[in-house]
């Protein structure tokens, strides 16, 4: 029989296998040090330390900060939805050389001032800006109390702008003599300002960070930048792979501003329909097994992949090695592999993890189960131990990897630029290309790839669609860690329904 301390279903409860502790809504009204409680609104124990309540840990949901930067977990910070959350009369740091080719523009007044030179925020020059110059960090307070949990940078730009641009949070005591100190920070994000001869002044670029929404009372900005070479994409062909650093001969930006876009920790799960036009085709969420939500192709496993693995991102998450997978059926109606091919738009999106020790390629998908170049496929090639390359392979002829080359290192070479793809770690990726031949894909909410080839791809036959392996299903060609949310829609993603996949954990 179970003993019951206070009320049966909210008090402390010895059952023969386990302990019930007290549940409620809210914090209760009066508490000693060490009192502790489930809130079921939040899905968190929170314990008292003898002058608040915190946060002990959260149910299937919010993971801990796991840099030098203490976040504070959603519910202990202020995660109201604000633009415009930062000023000029925040305490504030930067490098001394932040103007040194002239300007006098207020970094985080935005939008004050117009375009002109003289109005620049940040403005390196074209040459002397070398060596001790990199990085540039720009730190601001944003809070002396509550942390704030922050995810948007509104940046606008100058026509040779800097390239890449880090994000960092921290509780820590951030000072004069320790800001642009990495170890006192969390890793946030990273975005792309365009660089050299890109769009013109004026032009606002965004950067989407924070997205598991820890809160911080400091944000920085490190700009790593890159030299970009004749002929590449400025945008994204010309970046370089995190955390390296560039030399380019400089650039200058104008004013800048940190947001607060959607509180995606309490906002749930898009539903399978994500942007309410029916274009989700397949949706693989595992909480039932391998159960399509769309109720076109539910899949089936081969060679040991299971599903119903613990996961941050969802309830469940597919598990596979180096040998197994899953396939969306050739008897499903609309069939899939054919969605795939012929100038059809469509997209790719779903969560990874990366299984420690993993030595092998890891395959995402492959459009046809049975024939190499008859449908679009995609891998993760290993590069050493710890450092892995997105792949994206697309063919017209049904022979050759002739639009896509993934493996190749000139010509159509189509690799992407993998920004700080970490084992263990959940990260979202999305391909998609357009009925015009617009290919891009995005690794975390970053541009990962973008090339433009309007041939049509091979359409025929029917086949059935891979996922965690590549087209023939063999040892070392699995996926090696875990998928989750793995979706397939008729249409090409704008990048705003690629964020909102992947600010709510879609």
């Amino acid at each position: 029989m179970p003993v019951i301390v206070g009320a049966s279903g909210t008090g402390t409860e010895g059952k023969s296998d386990r302990l019930g502790m007290p549940t409620g809504t809210s914090n209760p009204s009066s508490a000693s040090a060490g009192d502790a409680y489930f809130n079921t609104t939040n899905k968190i124990i929170r314990i008292y330390d003898g002058t608040s309540w915190i946060d002990v840990a959260a149910a299937g949901g919010q993971p801990t900060d796991g840099g030098n930067g203490n976040g504070a977990l959603h519910a202990n910070s202020d995660s109201t939805n604000a633009t415009g959350v930062t000023n000029n009369t925040m305490t504030q740091y930067q490098g001394s050389w932040i103007r040194d080719a002239g300007g006098s523009g207020d970094l985080w007044n935005y939008g004050a001032g117009g375009t002109a030179a003289s109005n620049f925020s940040v403005h390196t020059g074209h040459s002397g800006n070398g060596g001790g110059q990199w990085p540039l960090w720009l730190v601001i307070q944003v809070s002396t109390t509550t942390p704030r949990v922050l995810n948007q940078v509104e940046w606008i730009k100058h026509l040779n702008a800097c390239g890449n641009v880090d994000v960092y949070g921290s509780n820590n005591n951030i000072t004069a003599s320790n800001y642009n100190d990495e170890n006192e920070y969390t890793w946030l994000g990273r975005g792309h300002c365009g660089g050299q001869s890109s769009e013109q002044d004026g032009t606002v670029k965004t950067i989407h960070f924070n997205h598991w929404a820890w809160g911080y009372k400091w944000y920085a900005l490190k700009i790593v930048d890159y030299n970009s070479a004749a002929g590449v994409d400025a945008e994204l062909h010309g970046m370089l792979n995190f955390p390296q650093v560039g030399t380019q001969g400089g650039y200058a930006m104008f004013s800048v501003r940190l947001n607060k876009v959607a509180d995606y920790i309490n906002s749930g799960f898009l539903p399978t329909d994500a942007f309410n036009d029916s274009s989700c085709k397949a949706h693989y969420k595992f909480e039932a097994g391998f159960e399509d939500s769309t109720g076109i192709a539910n899949g089936v496993a081969f060679n040991g992949g299971t599903a119903g693995n613990a996961s941050e991102i969802g309830a469940n998450a597919f598990l596979g090695d180096n040998d197994s997978g899953f396939y969306s059926p050739s008897s499903a109606s609309p069939l899939i592999s054919d969605l795939i091919g012929g100038n059809n738009g469509w997209a790719i999106s779903m969560w990874f993890k990366i299984a420690p020790g993993t030595t092998t390629n890891c395959s995402m998908f492959h459009g046809s189960r049975g024939n190499d170049h008859d449908r679009p496929g995609a891998w993760l090639r290993r590069i050493d131990g710890s450092n892995y390359r997105m792949e994206y392979f697309s063919s017209s002829n049904g022979s050759s990897w002739n639009v896509c080359k993934g493996d190749v290192g000139t010509g159509t070479d189509a690799r992407g630029n993998l920004n700080a793809i970490t084992l263990n770690d959940w990260h979202h990726w999305v391909w998609t290309r357009s009925t015009g031949g617009n290919y891009k894909a995005w690794i975390d909410g970053h541009k990962d790839f973008h090339f433009t080839d309007s041939t049509s791809l091979y359409s025929s036959g029917a086949y059935a669609f891979n996922w965690g392996n590549w087209f023939h299903s063999t040892t070392n060609y699995g996926f090696i860690g875990n998928l989750d949310n793995v979706r397939f829609f008729n249409k090409a993603l704008s990048e705003t329904e690629v964020m909102s996949l992947y600010l709510r954990h879609s």
